[in-house]
């Protein structure tokens, strides 16, 4: 079942998709409150890692994103298993920066948002945010094509390389998605060289 924008709105505006896990309800609500602000919380879908983020996003009235295609999009499930990438789902879990679990974060947000962009239609796109994330404007218009300029990038991605790094850094938590044939590529590229974390060295992926 195809997924669609909320009513009200253009066919072309992307989704917004943030993941969560219970030990990060805080900044749910956060980026929910910031979205609210700038009326774009209808669009904002939540992977959540775990039984107790899929409750509270639904008490919030956002939309789940489901692993079962099967299931209805605001179903009272956790999507994607955490459990496949080593991600932590306590409220005590907090990783931090190139960790093993911060890289499971990283792999499970990868693999959600592929899984919803799988059900768009050609063309559709997503908006993925990390929840600390703060818009003080629509970031929308910045991204997509208007009347005088058009978007044809399969994967727009926020670079934090800084002048002292040897390798480009591109941070995850801030990036737009086409349902393209050259993401679908990217897609599989990424698959096989991440896939789920059992039995594999997280600290040796370089996400």
């Amino acid at each position: 079942m195809a997924m669609e924008a909320p009513s009200g709105m253009p066919a072309q505006t992307p989704l917004i998709v943030t993941t969560c896990t219970a030990g990060y309800h805080h900044w749910l609500q956060h980026l929910h409150a910031n979205l609210k602000l700038l009326r774009l919380d209808k669009l904002l879908h939540v992977c959540a890692a775990d039984a107790a983020t899929a409750t509270a996003a639904s008490s919030m009235g956002l939309q789940l994103v489901s692993r079962d295609r099967r299931q209805a999009s605001n179903a009272s499930s956790p999507s994607t298993s955490a459990a496949d990438y080593g991600l932590p789902t306590t409220r005590q879990a907090a990783g931090t920066f190139m960790t093993s679990s911060w890289k499971a974060a990283v792999h499970y947000k990868q693999h959600c948002v592929w899984e919803l962009l799988e059900r768009l239609a050609p063309g559709a796109s997503v908006l993925l945010v990390d929840g600390d994330v703060t818009f003080f404007q629509d970031p929308l218009p910045l991204l997509l094509a208007g009347a005088n300029r058009s978007v044809t990038d399969d994967v727009v991605i926020m670079d934090d390389t800084a002048p002292h790094l040897a390798q480009p850094y591109l941070n995850s938590g801030f990036m737009l998605l086409r349902n393209t044939a050259g993401q679908s590529i990217l897609r599989v590229q990424q698959n096989t060289s991440q896939g789920p974390q059992h039995g594999r060295s997280p600290e040796r992926d370089g996400s």
